[in-house]
């Protein structure tokens, strides 16, 4: 069997992307995806099977690509916590602003009737690095002993919403910016 051509798979996500953000996910057809990759309808379906198949291997391709940037900041026990939580912050923010698409699209597909169960799966998984960052802080009574997922909606709240007004120009992403969101959060954080 030929290997797939990881330019043409490459390709094809970021049409979905580009076509996701003009229709969202039940706007996105297969031939249109295809038309807007510049291949055939036909070969759209050697790579996918499906739209499901298409999204949910969308979805964790995008979401690898996130957890490469912050995965080093994460393991590196050798500093502070602040200053781990501070990267992944700056990384996240960056992220979120400068693949505010992409961003949409992973957290309305995650609340989306596309997501297979492998996938919930996966996802579930690959939150767990963020968990422990946040369980470390709570042993070591540097943030308040609250449910992950709480202090996870205030992180991901207050990123999603700088990211928003990043993205329509209400806000230019800086460095001082950066700088006092992070101290922002991490007050809100802090045991």
């Amino acid at each position: 069997m030929k290997e797939k051509d990881p330019n043409k798979v490459k390709a094809i996500f970021e049409a979905t992307i580009n076509l996701f953000a003009k229709v969202g996910l039940s706007g996105l057809k297969m031939s249109e995806i295809a038309k807007e990759a510049s291949i055939a309808s036909g070969t759209i379906y050697i790579y996918f099977d499906s739209k499901e198949k298409l999204l949910n291997e969308l979805y964790k391709d995008s979401k690898q690509n996130w957890e490469k940037l912050i995965s080093e900041r994460l393991v590196n026990k050798q500093l502070p916590l602040k200053t781990r939580f501070k990267a992944i912050w700056e990384e996240g923010l960056k992220f979120r602003t400068f693949e505010y698409n992409k961003m949409v699209f992973m957290e309305q597909f995650t609340n989306s009737p596309f997501i297979s169960e492998d996938t919930k799966v996966f996802s579930n998984k690959s939150i767990q690095p963020i968990y422990n960052i946040l369980n470390e802080g709570k042993e070591s009574l540097i943030l308040k002993d609250l449910d992950n997922t709480i202090l996870l909606c205030l992180v991901y709240g207050l990123l999603k919403e700088i990211s928003f007004y990043c993205q329509s120009d209400n806000l230019k992403l800086t460095k001082e910016l950066i700088d006092s969101t992070f101290l922002l959060c991490w007050d809100a954080l802090k045991a």
